[in-house]
């Protein structure tokens, strides 16, 4: 018989510390995982909504030039919209843009940010006199802005505002 192992010692599983710190660390393991998973998803989602961002940029560009958003007087934010459903070169510029976040059909308008909140267009009508200042730095046509991982537009809240993706920031840039 082997020195090493005495009859009537024999170890039967493990002890309740042993499972403790397991489960502890199991926990940890996750919870880093669950973090990293979630900061990749939001980048994911700024990103989509760049892109949307920059379409409709595009697309009011191709309105411009077609002169058919200088025939919206102060429209509000579903004329614009209409406007680039209903010029081909305007809704041309949309086709990179994924169906859940933009669609124009029949009538109906969907324009969401990847958090699934609708899209603020900023008209000449605009009340804040922030964003027409803004608007009025970029041209006048209209701004587009998301409220962004929080889903807040921070209206009276800047601290809020930090985080929301607007068409006129130099990240979306229209590249040719």
């Amino acid at each position: 018989m082997n020195a090493a192992i005495r009859p009537g010692r024999a170890q039967v599983g493990i002890s309740l510390v042993e499972i403790a710190l397991a489960v502890v660390l199991l926990a940890g393991v996750l919870a880093v995982v669950a973090a990293a998973y979630n900061h990749v998803l939001t980048q994911a989602r700024v990103g989509e909504t760049q892109v949307l961002l920059t379409s409709l940029s595009r697309a009011t560009v191709a309105l411009d030039e077609h002169a058919a958003l200088r025939v919206l007087q102060d429209d509000d934010e579903q004329g614009v919209l209409a406007a680039i459903c209903a010029d081909p070169a305007a809704s041309a510029a949309m086709h990179d843009v994924s169906p859940y976040l933009w669609r124009c059909s029949s009538g109906v308008i969907r324009c969401v940010d990847a958090w699934r909140t609708p899209i603020r267009v900023v008209t000449r009508s605009t009340t804040d006199a922030a964003l027409g200042q803004r608007l009025q730095l970029a041209g006048g046509g209209a701004l587009y802005e998301s409220a962004g991982p929080d889903r807040d537009f921070g209206t009276d809240n800047t601290a809020r505002r930090m985080d929301n993706l607007r068409s006129d920031d130099p990240d979306i840039a229209l590249e040719p």
